[in-house]
C-alpha cells in the first residue's frame, strides 16, 4: 500500500512552541515533518510573524529557526485575502459532519 503524505498547516504558535521545547504536541508535529511523515504547509504571513517573534522573544534561536525552515522547505500557501478572513471557517457549516464520531 503506498504511503500517503498528509499536508498539515501550522501557525506561528506551533513553529515557536515546537522549536522552544522538545516535548509537547507542537514538537511532535515538527518531528513528524522532519521525518517526512507529514508535509508542513505555512503562509508567508506565518513565516514573517514567526521570524519576528523568534527574533524578539528567543533571539538565541533565530539561526536555528531559519535553518530549520530552510532544511524542511515547507509548502508555502498564499495568505488569505481580507474577504476570506471575514468568511466563517469551512468546518463551521451545518452540512459538515463532526470531526469525532458521536456516541
Amino acid at each position: 500500500m503506498p504511503f500517503r503524505e498528509f499536508r498539515v498547516f501550522v501557525d506561528t504558535s506551533v513553529l515557536i512552541a515546537g522549536l522552544a521545547s522538545v516535548t509537547g504536541a507542537s514538537a511532535t508535529v515538527l518531528d513528524l515533518a522532519e521525518a517526512g511523515v507529514i508535509k508542513l504547509v505555512i503562509s508567508r504571513q506565518v513565516v514573517i510573524e514567526a521570524d519576528r517573534n523568534v527574533t524578539a522573544k528567543l533571539p538565541r534561536m533565530v539561526e536555528r529557526f531559519r535553518a530549520f525552515l530552510q532544511r524542511l522547505a515547507p509548502e508555502l500557501e498564499e495568505d488569505p485575502s481580507p474577504e476570506e478572513i471575514k468568511q466563517p471557517p469551512y468546518w463551521s457549516t451545518p452540512r459538515t459532519p463532526p470531526f469525532w464520531p458521536q456516541p
